[in-house]
């Protein structure tokens, strides 16, 4: 196979990697090994592919030949060589990359466009790797264990437009010690976590931006609407996670790329995911971050619109509501949960049935992903206007 020359500062990555380790922990055999090299190979489909590794790490071409070892890789697991080397480094990590189109040369972007991309990256971090405890559309200031967590994600940048790519390390890595000390009083074996956390955030990564986007790009052609996001955070993103998916572009008024790859050194890893997020979709997903932090606690609202969904345990007795419709005061659009009495979910139930609009009155409360009227003080349905004489 024919290698590129690798720039100095991948082969410094690659002499400070353990490559040998690496190979062992992804499924490689080591078939021969003599004073001077030590021969890996492993099975790509009916292809048996072989790496060739010097045993002494200071002789002069270790580098090289490590680079030719990480080319190998890249072909087996269908990855690129920046991939797999941020997944070599860490001894296990997740890569997500975003690609920018700009008018600057390869591998450059203008400062505040750079600056926005990076900032949008570290926000989708955190988000979802808060997401993994916080069930809730938005999510609170201070968010300690997520924030741990990107302080270990390393960030690079490559040629190709604008690259950025991060490595989301599969160990979580240091915790806090006084809970430590405390679970290791009540436990007497403490368990790594199966998938560990790094794989929960990117899989969570990349299940929301498939999920957010195509959501997304409905509610653009008018399939849906924007409070559609409210029906399902966990899915579709809370507001951090949607906000920076709108700003990962740098603020150009053109598409971005978002790839995921998974390492092979934890199980089941993903095929690599590539993702593309149009302007249109950009706008929509930041309205919807704006909608989901508009979710505050109030003690007298009224809402009127359509009731959309019904649900009561048994045949009789109170049952529950969704009502989409505006609030008054603020003029937004939500959809709101409403436990209604016996009486008033039969009338709610005939205004679903003839398309009546409602209005209801009551307490805001947020509910984890969800907006509840409690204290009900009205429901009303709107009554069809007499049919005048033709």
């Amino acid at each position: 196979m024919t290698s590129p020359l690798p720039t100095n500062a991948e082969l410094e990555r690659i002499a400070s990697a353990d490559l040998a380790r690496y190979l062992q922990a992804t499924g490689w055999t080591r078939i021969e090994r003599t004073d001077r090299f030590a021969v890996w190979t492993r099975r790509k489909g009916e292809e048996r592919l072989q790496v060739v590794l010097p045993v002494d790490r200071n002789v002069i071409d270790f580098a090289a030949r490590a680079y030719e070892a990480i080319q190998v890789l890249a072909y087996a697991d269908e990855k690129s060589v920046t991939e797999v080397l941020a997944d070599v480094e860490v001894g296990g990590a997740d890569v997500v990359s975003v690609r920018l189109t700009t008018n600057a040369p390869s591998g450059q972007a203008p400062l505040t466009v750079a600056n926005a991309a990076v900032a949008a990256l570290k926000d989708y971090v955190v988000g979802t790797a808060a997401a993994l405890d916080l069930v809730t559309a938005a999510l609170p200031a201070r968010k300690p264990r997520a924030e741990r967590y990107a302080s270990r994600v390393r960030l690079s940048t490559s040629s190709g437009s604008f690259v950025l790519t991060v490595a989301m390390p599969l160990d979580e890595g240091r915790v806090d010690r006084d809970r430590e000390a405390g679970q290791a009083a009540m436990d007497e074996v403490i368990e790594i976590p199966t998938p560990p956390f790094g794989r929960q955030v990117t899989d969570r990564m990349r299940s929301v931006a498939q999920a957010a986007v195509a959501l997304a790009a409905k509610v653009h052609e008018g399939d849906d609407d924007v409070t559609a996001f409210e029906a399902d955070p966990v899915a579709t993103g809370n507001a951090t996670e949607l906000e920076a998916l709108a700003h990962l572009g740098g603020g150009l008024a053109g598409d971005y790329r978002i790839r995921f790859t998974q390492s092979p050194v934890a199980s089941r890893p993903a095929a690599p995911t590539l993702l593309t997020v149009q302007p249109r979709e950009q706008q929509v997903l930041a309205q919807a971050a704006v909608l989901l932090r508009e979710q505050q606690e109030q003690d007298d609202i009224t809402v009127s619109g359509a009731v959309v969904g019904l649900a009561r345990d048994a045949g009789v007795g109170p049952g529950g509501v969704v009502v989409k419709g505006v609030e008054a005061r603020s003029g937004t659009t939500h959809r709101y949960r409403v436990v209604l009495s016996e009486d008033d979910y039969h009338e709610a139930l005939m205004a679903h049935d003839r398309g009546l609009q409602v209005s209801v009155r009551g307490s805001l409360v947020v509910r984890g992903n969800f907006l509840r009227i409690e204290g009900v003080r009205f429901f009303t349905v709107q009554q069809e206007l007499p049919q005048e004489p033709t």
